[in-house]
């Protein structure tokens, strides 16, 4: 176990795309690259992300888009008022009367940009500096366009994800998410990388080749997650997606229960959309290189109830029958120590880009409780919302999320 285990961690510092800022390798050119800003009741926060976006990263080439989907705040408003005012010659807006959804969104800025290559930012997200030059680095230098797979062609890279870290760090939820953020989901697109397929870009940040996206008809509209969803497609047609670490994108999560729980609920209602347009792939063997994220996928489902039926029996002979079973909390112990270990292998790669994430390790802790409790609950919830949409079709709109506090 020793062994496997040291080979795990020296595969991934091997393959880690991590390049320092310093001596990150000038390109011979600067493609341009269209930022798409997507925004929907952002009038609190989209200022700051223009600021941030024009007057910190350093990639010499881009432009951005910032897209009002229907907003029903005074989004479209600020965003007149700073393209008036002619501070940034490179920003255009979009205005879209009626809201359709972030899907749509990028999709319309998409078709209105110039660039090749289209860099998705939420509106509340700022951006590291050095992080588009690392995205178009990766895009641009990685050379795969002949390679096989299980009989499928590979076109080459169509999407590199970015590293998003939390940046608001004042209350008990937040410091819990940095946890999983800066370390269990880098962790995770690390480990998926080893077999060659994602389970999804992260939309807070994430570089598209626009001649990949247009190859599979863009984002798909009636999708909850729209992220989720282009990641398979993009995949499923051929095209890479990787995973690039030192692109940092510094975001807000929610600080609230009722926030925590909208946002759970939506990536798992995605995910569940995701598995029923796509669980066909499992019969042709030319998609079976997306096995592995398709059976992850289902088995975290079947976790889901198994939760729920060992709850059931361990509370039932505790509290009804007298009897506390050992061998249940002894497993349970194990599989918190497994966690920690999974968390302090994630902090060991996540200090790199994020320095004082060792800070917030002891709030970590919290991290198992919270999971076990409230993603049963949430996948619950949201299949029965995945099997009305996929009957229903239509547009998939989304709602303001819960911003937190932005300290």
């Amino acid at each position: 176990m020793s062994v496997g285990l040291r080979f795990f961690l020296a595969y991934i510092r091997r393959n880690e795309s991590y390049i320092d800022s310093a001596h990150l390798p000038e390109l011979t050119q600067y493609p341009l690259v269209s930022i798409l800003v997507p925004c929907y009741n952002e009038e609190e926060v989209v200022a700051a992300t223009i600021s941030k976006l024009f007057g910190y990263t350093k990639y010499p080439n881009f432009e951005v888009l910032c897209i009002d989907d229907g907003s029903k705040d005074r989004t479209w408003e600020v965003l007149s008022d700073i393209y008036d005012s002619g501070k940034y010659p490179n920003l255009r807006i979009i205005r879209i009367l009626h809201n359709a959804g972030k899907a749509h969104a990028l999709t319309q800025g998409a078709i209105a940009a110039r660039g090749e290559y289209l860099l998705g930012v939420d509106a509340d997200s700022f951006l590291g500096e050095e992080a588009m030059r690392h995205l178009v680095t990766n895009i641009e230098g990685l050379k795969n366009n002949v390679a096989y797979f299980l009989g499928t062609k590979r076109k080459g890279i169509g999407a590199v994800t970015g590293n998003p870290l939390v940046r608001n760090r004042s209350t008990l939820l937040a410091k819990i998410q940095i946890a999983e953020f800066a370390s269990v989901i880098g962790l995770i697109k690390r480990a998926q990388r080893l077999y060659g397929r994602i389970g999804t870009v992260s939309g807070v940040c994430v570089l598209f080749r626009r001649r990949a996206l247009m190859d599979v008809g863009w984002w798909d509209q009636d999708m909850i997650t729209e992220d989720i969803a282009v990641t398979w497609k993009l995949q499923l047609n051929g095209w890479e997606v990787h995973y690039d670490p030192a692109a940092r994108c510094w975001m807000l999560v929610p600080e609230t229960i009722k926030g925590l729980w909208a946002q759970r609920v939506r990536w798992a209602q995605g995910g569940a959309e995701v598995l029923f347009r796509h669980w066909k792939i499992m019969f042709h063997p030319r998609y079976w290189g997306q096995l592995p994220v398709l059976l992850e996928q289902i088995i975290s489902i079947i976790w889901t109830f198994l939760w729920y039926i060992s709850m059931f029996v361990f509370f039932y002979q505790w509290l009804v029958l007298g009897n506390l079973n050992w061998m249940a909390v002894s497993l349970g112990g194990l599989l918190v120590v497994v966690c920690m270990l999974q968390l302090a292998v994630s902090v060991r790669f996540s200090r790199r880009y994020d320095p004082g994430i060792m800070r917030y390790v002891i709030w970590a802790a919290w991290y198992p409780f919270l999971y076990w409790f409230i993603n049963p609950l949430t996948v619950t919830r949201a299949l029965p919302k995945a099997i009305k949409a996929a009957r229903r079709g239509g547009q998939a709109v989304w709602n303001s999320p819960d911003r937190g506090l932005g300290t």
